[in-house]
């Protein structure tokens, strides 16, 4: 069972995209999304965040957000470069149920929150109020 591949038939340039697209997937979102850097998510947040420090002259605001940034770009960086040009592990096991678990709790938890977000309690009213709120701060 161990000899047969996981999809038969499948050819070895479509296996390859595959782990390419999801290594650049990854690329992407941890520069973005961790980072901090454009055009992700948390860049609008972080830019905000700098340029009010710099309005009210918090420079250790300031230096502890972009070092943040730097470091956050740092930590992943090499992980995606041995991913790109590491060897190949020889083989890849199936997560046991005790990782598999949690990841599919989170999983539905964040899908039934974004489809149903009052169904937990005020979650969408308590959002709108915070961001009324935020928005229209002078």
């Amino acid at each position: 069972m161990a000899d047969r591949p996981a999809y038969p038939g499948t050819p070895r340039w479509v296996k390859a995209a595959a782990v390419v697209v999801g290594l650049l997937v990854m690329l992407v979102s941890e520069a973005g999304m961790l980072a901090g850097l454009p055009p992700g998510a948390a860049f609008l947040s972080k830019w905000r965040l700098l340029v009010g420090a710099a309005e009210s002259a918090a420079w250790l605001a300031m230096t502890t957000l972009l070092l943040s940034t730097i470091l956050n770009f740092a930590y992943f960086v090499p992980i995606i470069v041995r991913a790109f040009t590491g060897p190949a592990p020889a083989a890849i096991e199936e997560a046991p149920p005790a990782v598999l678990l949690p990841l599919l709790v989170t999983a539905c938890a964040g899908l039934l929150l974004g489809l149903f977000p009052d169904a937990a309690g005020h979650l969408l009213a308590l959002a709108e109020t915070t961001a009324a709120s935020v928005l229209s701060a002078p």
